[in-house]
């Protein structure tokens, strides 16, 4: 599109100090912005949109005449305000530079902003629509006699042109960093700069597919949410159906699913390098094998076994390792192991690794069982100082087994007898005595005694009993006593 030159012509009347012959001058402005027809698909063409105004404008004197002749150099310098008079100067920033132009028969043309004739970039970016041009001019280089015409001009529409390399005052790139519009690379993606940039809105963010289509997140190095509210993520299927993401303000980790049917379901490998808390009254199912710290502990879903120590095991409980063993303790703190150790299975009292005391042990070579022992000489070994084995009917009524240090064995029966069955003999078979109280009953060592036993508290008033059952023998005690009694013995 292209628009004729546009010229504001006025004529400035003041008096002139610096020119010869007390001329006054006649400036004539005119500010010319040539527009050329541009095709726009897409922003970044307005990269090569100059960034220069064309300024026209003729000198007089105060006859009329055209001052320049065929060409005489005149110094100008250019500024931007926000007012007609007094205001602010926005552009630029310092004193504006000095520009030199040739006047040729008082026409002039200068380009405002031209950095490569020793103006000043020209970056205001035109977003307000109160702009007035300043302009100052010299026939001195030192611009000695230079002086401000009166009155600024205003800026017109021409002017606002510059801000077709600008949106609203933001030039576009298509890799943008600080203080930059985002447009469409050539590929037609959306590109930030590499400084990290920050998508921030004051009242949520929402990025929506209006027909189909999904919005895939690709990043080279990973998608950080930080944010110190109750739920950083939240994913739903809608209003009433969704999964937030929550992390805590110590890292911990909290994942809430809500919906008619909230789950959380891996439908692969799920790798935690951390701890895992599962909390609340509802059941956890885990289908398929599950694999703790490398067989540490390990459920087989095919043959319903666990192992411990193994990824592998052979029955439906099988704890296996170096010294495999189970500790129970109670409320009081009273522990007891059991062990597989050095071969064999023992059960202990106290604390696995602080040397509890062995209870009962069974030999792995032999199968002999050891109470009180660990090393067992025969199928059972009972080992203690005071009474090794008690029988018990009921709890009143009971035998008990003692062997002193000399090996004799001590038979108490609590709450009855100790009755040898009629159909079973008790022999003796070594020269050594069965103790009844302090009376002891010796195997015969006389051939006259035809294996009669002695009995009696007092030997030289009893006689021997030729009997050669232990009955019999009793009975035959129990008549000499009964007549030692009637015999006043």
């Amino acid at each position: 599109m292209h628009f004729p030159m546009l010229k504001s012509i006025f004529r400035i009347l003041k008096s002139n100090k610096y020119f010869k012959d007390s001329l006054m001058v006649f400036l004539i402005l005119a500010f010319v912005l040539s527009f050329v027809s541009i095709s726009v698909p897409k922003a970044s063409a307005a990269d090569g949109v100059p960034e220069i105004i064309s300024y026209q404008g003729r000198l007089y004197d105060s006859s009329g005449d055209l001052l320049g002749g065929s060409g005489t150099n005149y110094y100008f310098r250019f500024s931007i305000w926000d007012a007609a008079s007094s205001g602010s100067k926005l552009w630029p920033a310092g004193t504006p530079s000095t520009m030199t132009y040739q006047v040729r028969y008082g026409v002039f043309n200068a380009g405002i902003g031209d950095t490569g004739a020793g103006g000043d970039a020209l970056t205001l970016d035109f977003n307000d629509d109160a702009y007035y041009l300043q302009v100052e001019v010299a026939s001195l280089s030192n611009f000695s006699d230079g002086e401000t015409l009166t009155p600024r001009q205003q800026v017109t529409s021409s002017g606002y042109a510059k801000n077709a390399d600008t949106v609203d005052g933001w030039h576009a790139s298509s890799t943008p960093s600080a203080n930059q519009a985002v447009v469409l690379n050539s590929s037609g993606n959306l590109e930030f700069g590499t400084t990290a940039p920050t998508i921030q809105a004051q009242n949520g963010l929402t990025l929506q597919t209006t027909v189909s289509g999904d919005i895939n997140l690709s990043p080279a190095g990973g998608v950080r949410i930080v944010s110190a509210t109750t739920t950083q993520l939240h994913i739903g299927y809608d209003s009433s159906n969704y999964f937030d993401i929550q992390v805590a303000s110590d890292g911990g980790v909290t994942l809430d699913a809500t919906g008619t049917d909230p789950e959380f379901i891996v439908s692969d490998n799920f790798t935690i390098e951390g701890q895992l808390f599962v909390s609340g009254t509802a059941t956890s199912t885990v289908a398929g094998d599950v694999n703790f710290d490398s067989g540490t502990f390990f459920v087989d879903s095919i043959n319903d076994r666990v192992g411990i120590g193994t990824s592998t095991p052979d029955a439906s409980l099988d704890i296996t390792g170096t010294a495999p063993a189970i500790q129970f303790t109670d409320t009081n703190n009273d522990d007891w192991l059991i062990v597989a150790e050095d071969d064999d299975f023992e059960i202990k009292e106290g604390v696995f690794g602080f040397s509890p005391s062995t209870r009962l042990v069974i030999q792995d070579n032999t199968g002999y069982i050891g109470i009180g022992t660990t090393t067992p000489a025969t199928k059972l070994q009972i080992l203690d100082t005071s009474e090794q084995l008690r029988l018990n009917y009921d709890f009143d009524s009971y035998t008990s087994f003692t062997v002193d240090n000399a090996g004799d064995l001590t038979m108490a029966a609590q709450g009855g007898e100790i009755i040898i069955d009629a159909s079973s003999n008790l022999s003796l078979t070594s020269a050594n005595d069965l103790l009844f109280g302090i009376t002891a009953l010796g195997e015969s060592t006389s051939r006259t005694d035809s294996g009669a036993y002695v009995i009696g508290v007092n030997p030289d008033n009893i006689t021997n009993s030729a009997s050669t059952s232990l009955q019999f023998v009793l009975e035959d005690l129990d008549t000499a006593i009964a007549d030692a009694v009637a015999g006043g013995v």
